[in-house]
C-alpha cells in the first residue's frame, strides 16, 4: 500500500476503534503516533499498545474511559521501542504514576493532568531512568516562601544527580522539550 512508509502520524477529531488503530501496527515504518481531541472506543487503547514500531506517543485530550485508559498504560510495559510518552487531559491521576513506572524505555515523559499533584512526588523520584520528566499542567507545587520544601523541590533533589531535565510550564526558567535525537543521543 501506498502509505506503507509513513513514519509520522497525526490523528485529530475522530472516532477510533479497535480496528482502525489494529490497522496502523500493519504500518511497520510508524515511529510516531498523535492522538488529538479523539473519542477512543472500548479496545482502542489496547490496539495502540500494539503498534510494536511506535518510539513517540502523543495522547492529549482524550475522550476515553478511564478503565481503558488505564489497560493502555499495563499494556504499554509490552512496547519496547517506545521511548517519548506525551500525556495531557487524559484520564491520569495519582493512582497512574506506578504504572507509568514500569515503563523504563522511556527516556521522555509528559504528564498534563490536574489530577497528578504533591501525592504522586514519591513515585515520581523513582523515574531515574527518564532524560526528561515534563509536568507541566500538573498540580505538583513550585517552591515558594511559604512553602519551600515544595513537590517539584523534592522531585529535584530527588532526580539531579540522575541528570534529568525536568520541565514546568509555571517555573521561573520556562525550558523547552528536547526532541527525540537529543534524548537518545
Amino acid at each position: 500500500s501506498r502509505f506503507r512508509n509513513v513514519r509520522t502520524l497525526r490523528l485529530s477529531g475522530m472516532m477510533l476503534d479497535e480496528g482502525f488503530i489494529t490497522s496502523l501496527a500493519k504500518l511497520d515504518s510508524l515511529e510516531t503516533l498523535s492522538i488529538f481531541n479523539c473519542k477512543l472506543t472500548p479496545g482502542a487503547c489496547r490496539a495502540i499498545a500494539g503498534i510494536k514500531s511506535l518510539r513517540s506517543l502523543h495522547l492529549r485530550q482524550l475522550d476515553v474511559s478511564p478503565t481503558e485508559f488505564t489497560t493502555l498504560l499495563w499494556e504499554l510495559e509490552g512496547a519496547p521501542q517506545l521511548r517519548l510518552l506525551d500525556l495531557a487531559a487524559v484520564p491520569i491521576n495519582n493512582d497512574s504514576v506506578p504504572l507509568l513506572a514500569q515503563l523504563t524505555q522511556l527516556v521522555s515523559l509528559g504528564l498534563g493532568s490536574k489530577d497528578i499533584d504533591d501525592d504522586a512526588v514519591p513515585e515520581l523520584c523513582t523515574f531515574t531512568h527518564l532524560r526528561q520528566l515534563d509536568l507541566s499542567d500538573t498540580e505538583i507545587s513550585l517552591p515558594t516562601r511559604e512553602n519551600p520544601a515544595s513537590g517539584w523541590t523534592q522531585l529535584e533533589a530527588a532526580l539531579r544527580s540522575a541528570n534529568i531535565r525536568m520541565v514546568h510550564s509555571k517555573g521561573k526558567n520556562i525550558t523547552f522539550p528536547l526532541n527525540l535525537a537529543d534524548l537518545t543521543a
